[in-house]
Formats: structure tokens, sequence, C-alpha cells
């Protein structure tokens, strides 16, 4: 835990450094204020990084090791609200079955091939719902300064798969009376 207080504190002198060089360098206040949301961006970026890595790290230090075998570190990458995130995490295998897992992933929902956090998601397929595609994507990397970057088609894709859950969870309550 000492090893995140401090990282945060790193974070967070870092951040006041971008504060202070925006406050003498940008000509207006459109430009002070994209020098400072950027840099708490980035910010935030460090800190979900080091809160993912504190996590694993948590979840391979209490984990049953008679059952899980720690295997290797993998890279993930995600596109979040402030902008895409990569870190490492533990992969493990199962004894005796050999299934291989990452516990992270599991306990955070992630998906397996998922591109970007809940978060993105949901506010892309809401949007998508009052615009077309086209302008959805663009809206989202307008509204997050140019962190969050998706593809039309993407959004697409996800609004598909929304809708097809949607249209399960209408079948199974039809179904089960529920």
């Amino acid at each position: 835990m000492k090893d995140v207080i401090r990282r945060i504190g790193e974070i967070t002198l870092q951040l006041a450094r971008v504060v202070e060089k925006a406050v003498w360098e940008a000509p207006d206040f459109r430009m002070l204020e994209v020098a400072v949301v950027r840099g708490a961006q980035e910010a935030a970026r460090q800190l979900l990084v080091t809160a993912l890595e504190a996590l694993d790290r948590q979840l391979m230090e209490q984990r049953d090791r008679r059952q899980l075998k720690c295997v290797n570190r993998q890279p993930r990458s995600l596109m979040t609200w402030v902008g895409e995130i990569q870190w490492e995490r533990r992969y493990y295998q199962e004894r005796p079955s050999g299934v291989r897992r990452f516990l992270l992933d599991e306990v955070l929902g992630l998906a397996p091939r998922q591109r970007y956090s809940p978060l993105v998601q949901e506010f892309g397929i809401q949007l998508c719902t009052q615009v077309p595609f086209a302008a959805a994507a663009d809206w989202l990397e307008r509204v997050s300064c140019g962190a969050v970057r998706l593809s039309a088609m993407a959004l697409w894709a996800d609004v598909q798969a929304a809708g097809a859950r949607a249209d399960e969870a209408a079948k199974a309550q039809r179904e089960g009376g529920v």
C-alpha cells in the first residue's frame, strides 16, 4: 500500500507541474483549460493503471496457491473516458484442470477482447441513440479533448451487441414470466 500512496504523490506532483506550466504559458483561457484538462486526463490514466496494478497484486497475494499457479504477466489496453491505458495483469493456470484465466479481468467484469471501458461503451451507445454513428464518434472525441477515439463502426458494433442483449433479456422475461 505504501507503493500506491507514493505513486499517487508522484502523479499529483506531475499534475501540479503541468498546471503551473499552463498558468505561465497559456495565452488565453481556452488554452489554459485544455492544458489543465489534458494534464488531469494523464494523471487519471496513471491513477487507473496504479489502481489496476495494485488490485492485480492483491489478487495474487490472496489467491489459493494450491489451486491457482501464476504463469506470467500479459499486457492489456483499454480505451477509458480519460484516454487509452495500458497495463500488465497476471495470467493464472488452475490446478489440476489446466484452465488459464486472468483474475483481474474477471473481478472487473472485462470481457476477453473488450477494447474500451464500460463507461465509454455506455456513453457511446447512449449517444448513438441521439445522433448518427459518425457524429457520435466525433462528439466522443471532442468532449473528451481527444482522449476517446472510436470509429463509427466500433460504435455500431456495440449498439448491435447491446440490442442483442436487450432482445435476449426481453425473451427470457417473456418466457420466464418475470
